[in-house]
Order: structure tokens, then sequence, then C-alpha cells
């Protein structure tokens, strides 16, 4: 009885997961999904090109859309973030 407990636990948590990175592209209203990528030793936030983000980029979800290069993860991050 305890198996099918623990199994259970593990089944919900991967249907969660799963359905947790499918929503992972879309970002909440109000919010612009925005493209962000580093390069080198500078981070890179660009509009997200008819709502697709390059692979290699991560998604970020913005106050606005203003593209631009930053020196830090945290200058760019307080970029997305500030109204």
């Amino acid at each position: 009885m305890r198996f099918a407990t623990l199994f259970q636990c593990l089944v919900v948590a991967l249907i969660q997961g799963e359905s947790a990175f499918a929503r992972s592209d879309t970002c909440p209203t109000g919010r612009v999904k925005m493209c962000e990528e580093q390069s080198g030793t500078k981070f890179i936030l660009s509009s997200a090109n008819n709502n697709i983000c390059p692979e290699a980029a991560q998604i970020k979800c913005c106050s606005y859309d203003n593209p631009g290069t930053f020196n830090s993860q945290k200058e760019l991050d307080n970029e997305c973030k500030s109204v």
C-alpha cells in the first residue's frame, strides 16, 4: 500500500511538472514575452519574433518590450522588471 501511495505521488509530480513545462513558453496577461541570451560576458534581451524565441534563448516575462544588451544578469533582470 505504501508503494502505491508513493507511486501516485510521483505520477502526480511528473504530470504537474510536464504541464508546468508546457506553459513555460507563455507569459501572464500584462507581461511581454522576451528572449534572454548570453554572449560572452554580455546578457542580451530581445523581442520574441512572432512570439517565438530562439532555441538557445531563455524566455523572460517582462513589464514591457525593451530589448538591450546588459553587463550583468542583475541589470537585465532589473530592466525586465522595471515599470
